[in-house]
């Protein structure tokens, strides 16, 4: 398991090469604009210093496209649908599970969703990205 610390143990190069890995190794759909779990795509939460300070809360959707990804910051779009540059980050949190639920007059429908965060970490090991790995979530957390 490696670690991210100290704060600045993040760059915006690794913050690109977590978010390429985690779209090319889990099942990263565009959402937009739901922004629900859907039925077989990818779930995160995540929350950046200035929000932290002011209010201590986290967003939750599915983790940035491909298209998404820029080289200093994620681009406004489909999943995330606001920029965030990488700087800014620093927890952000992908669960092994999560739940997805669809409503429809006369029909509901539910399930979870496993994510392949073994892989995700393992992939985040061999380029040398700090994280941590738990039976429930893989984290990147600068605080």
């Amino acid at each position: 398991m490696v670690l991210a610390s100290p704060i600045h143990a993040m760059d915006d190069d690794k913050w690109f090469r977590f978010f390429r890995t985690c779209a090319e190794t889990l099942d990263v759909k565009a959402a937009f604009p739901t922004m629900e779990p859907l039925e077989g795509g990818s779930w995160c939460s995540w929350t950046t210093f200035c929000r932290l300070e002011d209010v201590a809360g986290y967003w939750s959707g599915p983790l940035p496209t491909r298209d998404e990804l820029r080289g200093t910051y994620l681009g406004e779009g489909a999943n995330w649908s606001q920029y965030f540059h990488y700087s800014q980050l620093c927890h952000v949190v992908v669960p092994r599970t999560f739940g997805w639920q669809r409503a429809a007059p006369g029909q509901f429908e539910r399930g979870n969703i496993t994510q392949d965060i073994d892989a995700v970490a393992e992939a985040l090991r061999t380029l040398g990205i700090p994280h941590r790995l738990t039976s429930l979530v893989l984290e990147i957390k600068l605080y």
